[in-house]
């Protein structure tokens, strides 16, 4: 099978192809634009953001001055981050896994997708809570972290399933 290095078009069936280009062209260098690892570099890049934000909603939990609901609503979004960390640990098991041709491809290829989901949910629950609970300042922060991680689940999505249509490279 003939792959190619990840292009801007690579990520044109993406919904975000400029963040698409951005986050993965840093690792140009190890990915072959195979659907397979297209789909699994950009779930790792979708796991490094969520940790990333579960962390600085682990920190910002944390601030003084936040009120007993603010405290309550990021309590929840750090739950729930864990919970989307596990998720998308799960999608890499998963897709490390799967092969095109296998009896279950199909099945595990929806189950990729349906943990990513599951992991995107979550962050749209968080910041639900947060924007009905926290004041501005806090609902600004809380929604870039989870903008982006919201976008980046999409690009995962879009590449799991173009995976799940099979093994072809993507074009250049």
């Amino acid at each position: 099978m003939q792959t190619q290095t990840l292009s801007k078009k690579s990520c044109t069936i993406t919904l975000y192809p400029q963040l698409c280009y951005d986050s993965l062209s840093i690792f140009a260098d190890k990915l072959k634009t195979s659907r397979k690892k297209l789909a699994t570099f950009a779930i790792s890049v979708t796991l490094s953001a969520v940790q990333s934000t579960s962390d600085f909603l682990t920190k910002l939990s944390k601030s003084p001055g936040l009120s007993p609901v603010e405290a309550s609503a990021l309590a929840d979004c750090v739950e729930l981050s864990g919970d989307s960390v596990d998720e998308l640990k799960r999608s890499l098991k998963e897709i490390a896994n799967t092969n095109f041709g296998d009896p279950n491809f199909g099945r595990e290829t929806n189950d990729i997708q349906n943990f990513v989901s599951a992991a995107l949910t979550d962050f749209v629950t968080c910041f639900d809570g947060i924007s009905k609970k926290a004041s501005g300042q806090v609902k600004t922060k809380v929604g870039t972290q989870v903008l982006n991680v919201e976008h980046l689940s999409s690009i995962a999505l879009a590449f799991i399933s173009s995976y799940g249509t099979g093994p072809q490279t993507t074009s250049s």
